[in-house]
């Protein structure tokens, strides 16, 4: 199967979901423990199409085997490696991620049973903060998420590292579960339990908060 042969329809459909501009170098059909395409440098951009908001060296994308031997597609699992997610807070206090948080902006139902998240890097820049704005970073991102979908209760890990001014970095490990609401309502608006465990914490950096 050439993937590639697909290319603008799969295009199509993620820029209709997202309301952003989606590339991919390569795309490829496999079979590993069942069938999955993987996509490779892939990025969507910003909605002004200014720069990246998410890029990721490759995308792995399971799918549930009886379901399709009945023609019908189930989405199983989702493997992001290497990827890279900017989160922007605006002067005027907005997010450049608002609309994908918003009740009703799901035009084509996407759910995974299991999400993985391996080497990811998030950059965080809040401009409503001082004149030159607030920044962190988080590296070494790792996360694995179980039945996480609208109006259902899921279980997630997630572990990374926040660059430190001077010393070791900050290391930070979650895990416990999450709540997303259902899907009229705004995933602010999740519920989450979980315990942290956090080692050599550098809080100067955030005193604004």
């Amino acid at each position: 199967l050439d993937v590639n042969a697909y290319r603008d329809e799969i295009l199509a459909a993620l820029q209709q979901s997202l309301n952003r501009q989606v590339s991919f170098s390569s795309g490829t059909f496999a079979w590993n423990f069942g069938p999955s395409f993987i996509f490779k440098g892939v990025s969507v951009k910003e909605r002004d199409g200014s720069q990246n908001f998410l890029s990721a060296d490759q995308i792995t994308v399971h799918i549930s085997l009886l379901p399709l031997l009945e023609k019908k597609v189930e989405l199983k699992d989702l493997h992001l490696y290497g990827a890279y997610v900017s989160l922007i807070r605006n002067p005027d206090g907005t997010l450049n991620i608002d609309d994908l948080l918003k009740p009703g902006q799901e035009d084509i139902p996407i759910h995974f049973k299991r999400i993985r998240v391996k080497n990811g890097t998030v950059q965080w820049r809040d401009l409503s903060q001082k004149k030159a704005g607030v920044s962190a970073t988080v590296n070494n991102l790792s996360l694995t998420s179980d039945h996480l979908t609208r109006g259902r209760k899921g279980t997630f890990k997630l572990s990374c590292d926040i660059p430190a001014a001077a010393g070791p970095p900050t290391n930070v490990s979650l895990s416990g579960s999450a709540k997303l609401p259902a899907a009229d309502k705004s995933l602010l608006e999740t519920e989450l339990n979980c315990e942290a465990d956090i080692k050599h914490a550098e809080i100067g950096k955030f005193w604004p908060y």
